[in-house]
């Protein structure tokens, strides 16, 4: 058997059944960077679950272990081992965790001069504000406003532009 370092304290084998008992860990494999994932550590034989464990991985920050949760630091691929003694048996357990960035959600906002054609179509992640172009100029009007908030952005949206007709000067 190899023997790996688990911290400064435990030193066990690196089988994942000895004497038939068996951990079972129940985690989502696949996390995106800022997700927080529950382990739990169960013998399969007795169906009991295990509270005091030691976790450590293969590649340091992809996770990180604490308060019985995994964090998905950044972007990446891990083995996490999972250890803890039962009815005497050093058991150790490890599957993997891939870590990928969150998908970024993007909508389109398309602003429509007073006739209604694209003055611009601008793409804008989710949350974010769009940035007006400046209005086209037409004779005899002058630019008022956009007729909807484009800010906080949460669909995809269309804004007009609202143009006041000028008074004739003579």
């Amino acid at each position: 058997d190899k023997l790996i370092k688990v911290s400064k304290e435990v030193t066990v084998n690196e089988k994942e059944v000895i004497n038939n008992y068996e951990l079972e860990i129940s985690c989502s494999e696949e996390l995106k960077v800022g997700d927080k994932a529950e382990i739990v550590v169960k013998e399969k034989i007795d169906n009991v679950v295990i509270t005091d464990f030691t976790v450590f991985t293969t590649e340091e920050g992809i996770v990180e272990y604490s308060d019985g949760k995994l964090t998905a630091l950044k972007s990446g691929s891990t083995v996490v081992k999972v250890a803890t003694k039962y009815k005497g048996y050093d058991l150790v357990k490890e599957f993997n965790i891939v870590v990928k960035e969150p998908e970024v959600i993007k909508f389109k906002v398309d602003f429509l001069d007073k006739d209604g054609n694209i003055i611009e179509t601008i793409e804008v992640e989710e949350g974010k504000d769009a940035i007006a172009p400046n209005p086209p100029v037409f004779d005899g009007f002058a630019f008022k406003e956009w007729d909807k908030d484009f800010t906080n952005v949460t669909s995809d949206i269309v804004v007009n532009a609202i143009y006041d007709k000028l008074e004739d000067e003579r």
